[in-house]
């Protein structure tokens, strides 16, 4: 049997894609859909393994898990079942089994076990629309009750674990979100010859180097447009974080070292700080040697006698 792929939206539940629910808004009357060819036969659609991707999204739109299910569907006589497998983003799996029933005329009905009820659908032309309501596991009450107990028991544990603490905040700074928002800086120039300029610096050229040595240690593209900007995806955030944690103290600290530099703003206080930022290339002696070289010109160091 021919494997085929399917694309799942966002938050849907996505065992009920036999009785529509992948097909869009349920709103939108399906008679609009009678006329439309190819006809859309479940059973003949639905008959075989499929491969599905899907997303799931809080309120204001923010990815915050991915998962791929594959679908090994068959009928017989009418009666249909969908046996799920589905993998998380977070690693977790879970199995759903859907058992169908063609009722004619386009009509079908399905059960799972983690559903309330029967699931009604119906199918005209290439379009379809079905009801289905997942079971709930918990109460929103008692989810909060969850998430602020665990909130509370990972932020002790950080305070206790400072070299994983360092670490989730580096995957922070190169991938925010939830409540970090880090960007880097534009380098907005006032004119062509001033951007040539900077371009052409042999500092621009050394951060531009280090930016791609930064992106392979994180296994991520050399020309991802996202490093330490706030994409807002949890599941990015994760990701970075995990590898982060395969990684030494010194590999850590160059990480978090290149997202300060990406994210200083220029022209700000620290920028122009004296004890941070070597003096500007057109001045002499030894603090235009240390602009060319990128070196600090000097680290305050702590009075010894207080």
């Amino acid at each position: 049997m021919k494997r085929r792929f399917l694309l799942g939206g966002a938050a849907s539940a996505l065992g009920a894609a036999a009785l529509g629910s992948l097909s869009g808004c349920a709103s939108q009357n399906i008679d609009s859909y009678r006329a439309e060819k190819p006809v859309l036969d479940l059973q003949q659609y639905f008959n075989g393994t499929l491969d599905a991707y899907g997303v799931f999204t809080d309120r204001s739109g923010t990815v915050v898990k991915r998962f791929s299910v594959v679908m090994n569907c068959s009928w017989k006589d009418g009666q249909g079942m969908l046996d799920e497998d589905f993998v998380y983003s977070d690693g977790s799996t879970q199995k759903r089994i859907w058992r169908l029933k063609a009722l004619g005329d386009g009509r079908y009905t399905g059960q799972a076990d983690d559903v309330v009820g029967p699931a009604q659908g119906k199918t005209e032309g290439n379009g379809t629309e079905s009801a289905a309501k997942a079971r709930p596991a918990m109460t929103q009450a008692m989810e909060n009750y969850l998430e602020l107990h665990r909130h509370a028991a990972v932020r002790l544990a950080l305070l206790k674990s400072p070299d994983v603490a360092l670490r989730l905040l580096a995957a922070h700074a190169v991938a925010s979100s939830g409540n970090w928002q880090v960007k880097p800086d534009p380098q907005r120039t006032r004119s062509n010859d001033i951007r040539a300029s900077v371009e052409q610096s042999p500092a621009q050229a050394a951060f531009a180097a280090e930016r791609e040595a930064v992106l392979a240690r994180l296994a991520l593209p050399v020309d991802d447009a996202e490093f330490a900007h706030r994409s807002g995806d949890a599941v990015r955030t994760a990701s970075v974080f995990a590898r982060i944690l395969t990684l030494s103290d010194a590999q850590v600290q160059r990480i978090a070292a290149f997202a300060m530099a990406e994210t200083l703003a220029a022209g700000s206080a620290a920028a122009r700080d004296r004890g941070l930022a070597p003096e500007p290339a057109h001045t002499t002696g030894t603090s235009a040697a240390a602009s060319r070289t990128g070196r600090l010109t000097s680290v305050p160091k702590k009075n010894s006698t207080g």
